[in-house]
């Protein structure tokens, strides 16, 4: 199937149907060129974006827009005389002072509708990657013989939150790297983690690249989602074992930490997705919500409030891709 530009920014916006969108990604991962065209699209976008997000116009614009044409009204008004120049001014005052109520009527209507549009668009777009992702992960733990989801390990090239889709690529449930790309971070992104690799690698793969292409590939394999740390388990780390809890996090938005705490970028810095065991993902407010309790358990800290692996089997703790089980 040949896509077209017209697809790809659907696709970008999270407006695509569910049957394009999996054309597309099946694409990706076997065409270059479609990769390239994505991405100069993902940039045109972002660039849109950066110009930020209006919500609702200032409450002041009709009176500083009619101050304006008073103004410039007032520069013209030497030039004129007599009757006529009287009925030009009135028309043109009268056609302006319309214009500008139309005008202002209509951004008042239509631009927060717009707004409103595009975030829940790319919030149920987000929620749906993460949804797809979960169902592999799933699958993986229950083809395991202990159930586990993919194992995080204490150190060396498996030990990185982003591993568990390098684990899943080489056991035979293979995802596309933009299935782990949030449709709300277009144009936010660092430049490392805004490119988008062409295929997940095996892990036999990652301990054939040089140190500095593994770092690199630390930091964005697992897109823009974290993943959960593991467990301690009997004194060990492991993985969680799949139990079907709907209070259990296993994917979600993922923070940025600065100076040892989280900032959310993802949806405006308004919240973030979560997806738990048991396969439904929930929209959770930011950050208040998160920080004043009213989930049952934080999504990036453990029971110690720690960045790291969880302390019992019931504590789940999530971190972005380039995260040890030990912490940052």
């Amino acid at each position: 199937m040949q896509i077209s530009d017209d697809n790809l920014i659907a696709y970008l916006l999270g407006d695509a149907p569910a049957e394009l969108a999996e054309q597309i990604e099946q694409q990706l991962a076997s065409d270059p060129d479609l990769v390239s065209r994505l991405s100069h699209f993902r940039m045109v976008l972002g660039h849109i974006d950066s110009m930020g997000t209006v919500y609702e116009p200032p409450a002041d614009l009709v009176d500083a827009t009619l101050a304006r044409i008073d103004e410039a009204e007032s520069r013209v008004q030497p030039a004129l005389s007599g009757l006529n120049a009287s009925a030009a001014k009135q028309t043109s005052w009268w056609d302006s002072t319309v214009l500008t109520l139309s005008l202002t009527l209509l951004c008042c209507l239509v631009l927060p509708a717009i707004v409103k549009a595009r975030f829940e668009s790319r919030r149920v777009q987000c929620a749906n990657n993460l949804r797809n992702t979960g169902y592999s992960l799933v699958d993986f733990a229950l083809n395991n013989p202990e159930q586990r989801f993919p194992q995080v390990d204490i150190s060396g090239r498996g030990g990185f939150a982003g591993v568990y889709a390098v684990r899943l690529k080489s056991s035979g449930f293979p995802i596309v790297p933009a299935q782990l790309q949030c449709p709300s971070l277009i144009g936010w992104r660092t430049e490392s983690g805004s490119m988008l690799l062409p295929t997940i690698p095996t892990l036999n793969e990652i301990h054939e690249l040089a140190l500095t292409e593994f770092r690199f590939l630390q930091r964005v394999v697992g897109g823009d989602y974290a993943y959960n740390l593991g467990v301690i388990e009997k004194q060990c780390l492991v993985a969680p074992r799949y139990e079907g809890r709907s209070h259990f996090a296993i994917l979600s938005d993922s923070p940025v930490f600065q100076d040892g705490r989280e900032r959310l970028t993802a949806h405006d810095g308004r919240g973030i997705n979560i997806l738990y065991e048991d396969g439904h993902t929930s929209f959770v407010g930011a950050p208040s919500i998160i920080y004043t309790g009213q989930v049952s358990d934080h999504p990036f800290r453990n029971a110690h409030g720690i960045h790291a692996a969880g302390l019992t089997p019931q504590d789940a703790c999530l971190a972005p891709s380039y995260f040890s089980p030990l912490g940052q």
